[in-house]
């Protein structure tokens, strides 16, 4: 992985076992301007928030404020897409995505994955995907890979 990611139209997974790099790009992307959304497995209330203008949705079953169930990838893929073509320069990141794999299975994950991949792109957005390469499989890792690397050779 670059050890920096491009600030516009740009698709990269993170692969750390915790968030934290994934976190530290979007955050140093939003001090120089970006907009933020985080959708992520953990709140991130007291951390993530800090760095505004940043939006933070929960990935939980709980029902609530900012909060965003797994088994809802329309609706997450709506809110991300909307977040991308309505703010000029966009940085998504996305935690979580073993979590969503488990909810909703990997083929329907790819097509979100895909989906945004292309819509960052077209609009010059950055989205950052954060995960745990221990969580999956390699054909897994593979396939997570293959989409967001394919979504940058334009």
């Amino acid at each position: 992985m670059p050890r920096t990611i491009p600030s516009k139209g740009y698709c990269r997974i993170v692969e750390e076992a915790k968030l934290s790099r994934g976190l530290a790009v979007c955050r140093n992307l939003i001090v120089a301007g970006h907009s933020g959304l985080f959708i992520t497995r953990m709140r991130l209330d007291a951390q993530g928030r800090k760095a505004k203008p940043a939006k933070g949705l929960w990935l939980s079953h709980l029902v609530g404020r900012d909060i965003l169930g797994p088994n809802q990838l329309r609706l997450m893929g709506r809110h991300m897409a909307d977040f991308i073509s309505t703010n000029e320069q966009a940085v998504v990141l996305l935690e979580g995505v073993d979590y969503l794999v488990l909810e909703n299975g990997l083929e329907e994950v790819l097509k979100l994955i895909h989906q945004i991949c292309d819509e960052a792109v077209e609009h010059g957005a950055v989205f950052v995907i954060s995960l745990d390469p221990g969580l999956f499989g390699e054909r897994e890792l593979v396939r997570l890979r293959r989409a967001v690397d394919s979504s940058n050779r334009c």
